[in-house]
């Protein structure tokens, strides 16, 4: 017959682990309650403009104003919405754009208001965009990531 101390010993190591996880847990959540009520503002309202050397993600035909253009309608789904995504369709050629507003607490372009081209013929994550040629490209590469050039400072 085991002691009691056998089968206390693994309850308490239970009972102390996760407490441990929960605590845990509760601090990231109150985290991401404090981020949440700060503004996501766009690059523009922020007062900077992005400084870059190359110029192939920058695309002249991009809205500067998506939400606010008349040739632009949203036709996203309300959460998507809410997460700052946007799926914009150009009522003139019937085109979608995926805008997704900037995140000032992230990196990289997260950080900043941006735009990918959908591919109409799209098979896969490896050609779901279309870059400022319209050449398909891969989810999340580089390439996929346009600008209007009213938003990019182009470096001499």
């Amino acid at each position: 017959m085991p002691s009691l101390t056998t089968l206390i010993t693994p309850i308490v190591y239970g009972a102390l682990i996760g407490g441990i996880a929960y605590s845990g847990y509760k601090v990231v959540e109150q985290l991401s309650k404090d981020t949440e009520y700060l503004p996501t503002l766009s690059c523009q309202e922020q007062g900077y403009v992005m400084n870059r050397k190359k110029e192939g993600r920058i695309d002249p035909s991009l809205p500067t104003d998506p939400l606010n253009d008349p040739n632009y309608e949203d036709i996203s789904h309300p959460e998507e919405k809410e997460s700052g995504h946007h799926t914009l369709k150009d009522k003139r050629t019937g085109e979608k754009l995926r805008f997704d507003e900037g995140k000032p607490h992230l990196t990289g372009h997260r950080a900043k208001d941006h735009f990918h081209r959908l591919n109409p013929k799209a098979t896969s994550r490896k050609d779901l965009y279309l870059d400022e040629k319209g050449n398909p490209v891969a989810e999340k590469s580089e390439e996929s990531h346009l600008y209007p050039p009213e938003w990019v400072k182009k470096i001499e």
